[in-house]
């Protein structure tokens, strides 16, 4: 996980997405509900809807950026595909997170270098 602070004039999820999608890097991008919490997260999703952006560089690659406050953001390793994401516990977890965490930790790496400029 990453954590940086970012430019007031990219204060929202829609305007950092507006911002990658400028730099023409062949990620794809989306505002989603965050669906990558941790059970003791999930009474806070319910209550409070949060979201996220979601960039995906492949089904089993990719990372999620939150907003912790309004100049805090968190780039967070994910598996974007809702598949893979079903697989996150158990053995078969352990496995998935063994093969993919390397390529998940590279793309987040790459999101904060695309991001830089946004950041303070």
């Amino acid at each position: 996980m990453l954590i940086k602070k970012i430019k007031p004039e990219f204060g929202s999820l829609e305007k950092i997405k507006n911002f990658i999608e400028s730099k023409n890097t062949g990620l794809k991008t989306k505002i989603a509900l965050d669906q990558w919490v941790s059970e003791e997260e999930w009474a806070n999703m319910i209550k409070n809807k949060p979201q996220c952006l979601v960039i995906k560089k492949s089904a089993i690659a990719g990372a999620k950026i939150i907003f912790t406050d309004s100049t805090t953001i968190h780039i967070i390793p994910i598996a974007p595909s809702s598949y893979f994401n079903m697989f996150r516990k158990g053995i078969s977890g352990i496995i998935f997170n063994l093969l993919a965490s390397k390529k998940q930790k590279k793309a987040t790496n790459e999101v904060g270098e695309i991001i830089k400029e946004t950041l303070i």
